[in-house]
């Protein structure tokens, strides 16, 4: 490619609108992109029932498609939750009912709360540009990443659990 047609894209990607209109046509492609349920048990090492008994729970709200078979599809946020549960089951020793259909909300109040100075993980300004990076991971990337996430803060909890424990005892 040449030097200066380089130049003039890089340029035409500087301005402020071009840079809004590509931002919204991401979201946009974000908001949509949706996984099958054979493709999350995959990445998740789940069986499907488990997912359907998880979504029967209230836990999960996969889309459904708009075709005849109407299949299950989950969409990023979809895949986020699905990440902290996942956690909590298998890691945490909580049982699907003892999680509450908004563990996500939870866990975004947990996550994103000032003041919270782990060792293991700060969110920093640098720490929350880093996450919104993860965004743009491929979705196996991502549902490791936000597993690992997952795994730092149930840890937090549990230690924080147990001071609790020792100073009011």
């Amino acid at each position: 490619m040449e030097e200066r047609q380089l130049k003039n894209i890089k340029r035409y990607l500087q301005s402020e609108d071009v840079q809004e209109r590509i931002q919204q046509y991401m979201q946009r492609g974000r908001s949509e992109a949706t996984v099958s349920i054979g493709r999350v048990a995959q990445l998740f090492q789940l069986k499907e029932s488990k997912l359907r008994d998880w979504e029967t729970r209230g836990l999960l709200k996969p889309l459904r498609s708009k075709d005849i078979t109407g299949q299950r599809q989950y969409s990023p946020a979809e895949l986020d939750k699905l990440a902290i549960i996942k956690e909590l089951v298998d890691e945490g020793g909580y049982a699907p009912s003892d999680i509450p259909p908004d563990i996500d909300s939870i866990w975004y109040s947990i996550s994103r709360s000032e003041g919270q100075q782990d060792q293991t993980l700060k969110f920093s300004g640098a720490q929350v540009e880093h996450t919104r990076e993860a965004d743009h991971m491929p979705i196996d990337q991502r549902v490791n990443y936000v597993t690992a996430i997952a795994h730092a803060y149930l840890r937090r909890c549990q230690l924080y659990s147990c001071w609790l424990d020792i100073t009011t005892a």
